[in-house]
């Protein structure tokens, strides 16, 4: 005892006499207080050593770190323990002190960085793994080599000073569907290693779903030989036309022995896993090996397509008994406290359909098939707490009432959550517009195929968890954050960590920092540290966060479009074409504004000045991924306009983008605008009085995403906006979409001028409309989803974008 107080008091007089300075370190996420000395720094070489006692509750921390650090250098000596050093004997050394600073709490720790030595200290070994993270950060890979080859470990130097840090929320979560396509146990085991990079500390895994069962059930070994495998698997999006299979079967589940592996391997890692088996929709998997737990009893099929299906669990006292049967093998494989019980999407026909279904609702009082669903929950919500278990559903289980504690994974947007919080729940914030990472983060055209939607890099680090209607008492009860992977078209690993990286760096710093000491563009700066990193590791990340982005400018005076091109790669150029080549480093260097006065393509491409290195040494130059973006130029180009009913969410990606002469795709819903639920009214100002032939506008039409086209589409034109001249109305049973699901409706009105001689066919010509100031847009909305699809009863959207006048 005597020899640890010497030691301790010699390491607090040699940290009283340091002298910090405020800075910054490339550190991901930004911890909670950096002070740096830039003058002195810590070298780690190959003679540093880690000391930890073995009899310590740390120690097993200690030999992560071990491992971690031996990875890269080979020539790392074992860990020392401190009863075996003598009293100095402690120079050029990561030491690990039990600290008793409670206001670092369970997960946050304290480095203090000397010239000579690193202290790690921490109340609990999640804080020292914490820490770990961040020395690993601090070395890697801004080591030295004597050949300049990053995958020869010489040396690496840190900066004296001292790192605190802690966490912001308890729950810091990352989502992986495996259902939907299979990842081996070495992938999740990988997974689970980028999650603990990240300081991330739950890993929820979807194991089951329409398309297939992933854990073994050994009460039940069909859902292993039928559940797990589906005939064949949807090619292309799953909107397209025709529909296409590749006609192979598909399947995979894990063992309970590798869940025991994993779970144990996560466990080491300071992450818990929470396992997803979704109920009562999402089950046509486990209908397909047990037929008699759905409502018609028929044959059923492992879905082969995404989607919603209506074929979902019977509310018959047989389904209950299987469902509690596989909850016990579950509970037995995963310590968490949590399980997640699904509730989303669940069809409500088959149980409107089914004798059996409203029977229940008779017996039980219940109003209708939402309350229905409500008991289902409710009952399995009950079933696990007496088996010690807390529930997580999706926001849907609010639907018809909650009377249990459950925790609501709020996904749809902030609503869920803010009821949840509310009512007393807590709630976990996951909403699809910023946190679905199957969402595209770059343009549709040069990113892999995906579901849709736009969940940029930006988006992602600027999204708040805690919602602004929440009081200081309610906001107590947002507990995390998560991000989501959906794996419909993702179907290896590698294009998972495409989607994950780097907009998981984003995510850990919502998770882990405080709101008033986020900064994107520091964020960014930091960002390139760890993009290094990546490359060392072997990771497959995006550049779509170096996207080129265009500024553009209608010069009303010149009447042109003026472009301005912009790319966050640091120490980089644009380069730039309009002839529909592609740019490279021999095309126009992007100076000053780009001047477009007719149709034209302009493409552009961002070059680093510098080269990057990968694990394996391979170099090359850094580039953006390609921009590319149509300019039609007509008489609505750069005016304004006014809209009734707009929908916040999807407002389009500037003041006019509906009047920017860019057209919106079906892959990428930045450059529509929208209402949900509402008609479409939408009023343009020409700003002078103009002769007009036609009128069009696009509609989309993506129903598996909930957006439908108008029933009929009006357009008005007048003078001085007193009095309005309707010049036509256009169903949309009238007309077709294109092969992208777009339907386009134009005003042109036709007159016959007479005949021609001999084969007296009827000639026409336009009808011109002069001296029109003013357009008004009317679509009549669907408003909600029809009878048969998926969200029949929700709001439903509609999406238009570009308005040309000819």
């Amino acid at each position: 005892m005597k020899r640890k107080i010497q030691v301790l008091s010699l390491l607090l007089l040699i940290l009283s006499t340091i002298c910090f300075g405020q800075n910054n370190i490339d550190i991901i996420p930004q911890p909670l207080s950096v002070k740096l000395n830039n003058n002195t720094t810590f070298k780690y070489d190959n003679n540093t050593k880690i000391i930890c006692n073995v009899d310590s509750k740390e120690y097993s921390v200690a030999v992560y770190l071990h491992s971690q650090l031996e990875s890269f250098n080979p020539s790392l000596k074992p860990i020392l323990p401190k009863k075996d050093n003598p009293k100095y004997n402690i120079s050029n050394s990561i030491i690990f002190v039990l600290s008793s600073d409670k206001t670092l709490g369970k997960e946050g720790y304290q480095i203090d960085i000397m010239n000579d030595r690193i202290i790690l200290s921490a109340n609990e070994n999640a804080g020292f793994f914490y820490g770990c993270q961040t020395i690993i950060q601090m070395i890697m890979p801004s080591w030295t080599s004597s050949k300049g080859n990053i995958s020869e470990f010489q040396s690496a130097e840190i900066p004296t000073g001292r790192i605190i840090d802690y966490p912001r929320f308890a729950y810091r979560g990352k989502h992986l569907d495996c259902a939907r396509h299979f990842f081996s146990k070495e992938e999740v085991k990988q997974y689970i290693d980028l999650l603990a990079f990240h300081k991330l500390n739950t890993f929820h895994w979807h194991l089951t779903d329409d398309q297939g069962w992933r854990v073994e059930i050994k009460k039940y070994p069909k859902l292993q030989t039928i559940a797990s495998k589906r005939k064949e698997t949807l090619i292309g999006h799953y909107s397209d036309s025709p529909i296409r299979y590749d006609g192979q079967e598909y399947g995979g589940y894990y063992s309970q022995e590798d869940i025991k592996e994993i779970v144990e391997y996560a466990k080491q890692r300071y992450i818990n896993i929470i396992p997803e088996i979704e109920m009562p929709g999402h089950a046509l998997a486990a209908l397909s090996a047990y037929p008699e737990l759905g409502c018609r009893g028929d044959k059923y099929e492992t879905a082969t397509t995404w989607g919603v299906f209506e074929d979902v669990f019977c509310t018959k006292e047989e389904t209950f008994v299987f469902i509690q049967n596989v909850l016990d093998e579950i509970v037995e494989l995963f310590p968490s406290e949590y399980i997640h019980i699904g509730g989303d999407e669940c069809p409500k026909k088959s149980w409107k359909e089914c004798p059996v279904c409203q029977n229940r609702i008779k017996e039980n009082n219940l109003k209708d098939e939402y309350e229905l669903q409500s008991y289902f929950m409710n009952r399995i919500e009950k079933y696990l707490e007496a088996k010690g278990k807390k529930v997580i559903g999706w926001d849907e289980i609010l639907e018809g009432g909650l009377k249990g504690k459950a925790t609501i994974m709020s996904w749809q947007g902030e609503a869920g959550g803010v009821a949840a919080a509310k009512q007393g729940h807590d709630a976990i914030m996951s909403p699809t517009a910023f946190l679905y990472f199957d969402y595209y983060q770059g343009s549709a055209e040069v990113e892999p195929l995906g579901i849709g939607g736009f969940v940029p890099l930006k988006k992602v680090y600027d999204f708040e968890p805690v919602p602004k209607e929440l009081n200081e008492t309610q906001a107590k009860h947002i507990i995390g954050v998560q991000a989501n992977t959906w794996t419909e078209y993702i179907p290896t690993f590698k294009h998972v960590q495409y989607m994950d990286m780097p907009r998981i760096a984003a995510l850990s710093e919502i998770a882990w920092t405080k709101k008033e000491d986020k900064n994107y563009e520091n964020f960014l700066k930091r960002l390139e540290k760890q993009i290094e990193r990546y490359d060392y590791l072997g990771y497959n990340y995006a550049t779509s966060h170096y996207s080129i982005q265009a500024s553009t400018n209608w010069n009303a005076k010149k009447k042109q479009v003026e472009v301005t091109l912009y790319s966050p790669m640091p120490n980089s150029d644009i380069y730039y074409t309009t002839n529909n080549e592609e740019p490279t480093i021999s095309s126009i260097r992007f100076s000053k504004p780009i001047i477009i006065k007719e149709n034209t393509t302009l493409k552009a491409r961002a070059i680093s000045k510098k080269e990057r290195k990968d694990n394996i040494n391979n170099s090359e130059k850094l580039s953006s991924p390609l921009f590319s973006q149509r300019y039609t130029l007509n008489k609505a180009t750069g005016k304004e306009y006014k809209m009734q009913n707009i929908n916040p969410a999807y407002s389009g990606n500037s003041a006019f983008t509906l009047t920017d002469g860019l057209f919106g795709t079906r892959q990428s819903y930045d450059r529509w605008v929208g209402t949900l639920g509402e008609d479409y009214v939408v009023e343009l100002d020409l700003k002078e009085k103009t002769q007009v032939k036609n009128i069009s506008i696009n509609f989309l039409d993506e129903n598996g995403s909930w957006i439908f086209a108008p029933m009929e589409v009006s357009f008005f034109i007048s003078k001085d906006k007193k009095e309005w001249e309707k010049i036509k109305t256009i169903n949309t049973k009238d007309i077709k979409p294109n092969e992208n699901s777009i339907f386009t409706y134009n005003s042109e009105l036709k007159k016959e001028i007479g005949r021609t001689k001999c084969e007296n066919v009827p000639k026409y010509v336009s009808v011109m409309f002069d001296d029109v100031r003013y357009i008004r847009i009317e679509a009549k909305s669907i408003k909600t989803c029809p009878e048969g699809h998926s969200g029949y009863g929700y709001k439903a959207h509609c999406f238009a974008d570009e308005i040309i006048v000819e």
